[in-house]
């Protein structure tokens, strides 16, 4: 995909095919991103993630790309991966259908959503997380999404640690051109915030 340049960085951006996955998995390193996920999460049923472990996540994720169905987008600074965004239609995330907050779509188009961003810990602050949203949005565009959701944390400018910040942030997805539709009551990992529903239209 096109080069394009955040803040401080020149980066390019990447599906997840198979020839990457070397680069995902140093990405990711041994916890998996967070706590064994592999941005499995919101793939799998309730039941499926009770019984999943970190390594059958990997299996699961691997799994995924060698099909040829890529389940996000990488960030690269020259040949270095630094940063994911988890990006799919809404219906390869499983688990959203039977969330109590997340489960109906806020419109009948073709949606996607945008469950996730991770930048590795080297790369943070320095604009990446941004400049993956806003290729995130393209990537799905170009690939036929007529809506994109996402359900970021509203701290109301308070900081967050990395792992509730998982989910983006609300400023940084309106920005991107989203509107929040709903502030629901989903907490954040800590508790203490609560997450909207955003929503960018195509058309």
């Amino acid at each position: 995909m096109e080069k394009e340049m955040s803040t401080h960085l020149k980066l390019s951006f990447h599906p997840a095919t198979p020839d990457r996955w070397v680069d995902l998995e140093s990405l990711f390193g041994t916890s998996g991103a967070d706590d064994g996920c592999w941005c499995m999460t919101w793939r799998q049923s309730e039941s499926q993630l009770e019984n999943a472990t970190s390594e059958s996540n990997r299996v699961s994720f691997k799994g995924q790309i060698d099909s040829g169905v890529s389940p996000g987008l990488l960030a690269y600074i020259g040949d270095k991966a630094v940063g994911w965004c988890g990006v799919s239609p809404r219906a390869s995330f499983v688990r959203l259908e039977h969330h109590p907050y997340f489960r109906n779509p806020t419109t009948d188009k073709k949606i996607w959503t945008i469950i996730c961003l991770f930048v590795h810990k080297q790369a943070r602050k320095q604009g990446v997380a941004t400049a993956l949203l806003n290729a995130a949005v393209k990537y799905a565009i170009a690939n036929g999404a007529q809506a994109i959701e996402a359900y970021p944390v509203n701290s109301h400018e308070k900081p967050l640690t990395a792992k509730e910040a998982f989910p983006g942030t609300v400023p940084m997805f309106l920005k991107a051109g989203f509107k929040e539709i709903t502030v629901t009551e989903a907490k954040s990992r800590s508790g203490s915030f609560f997450r909207s529903i955003v929503r960018y239209d195509v058309s």
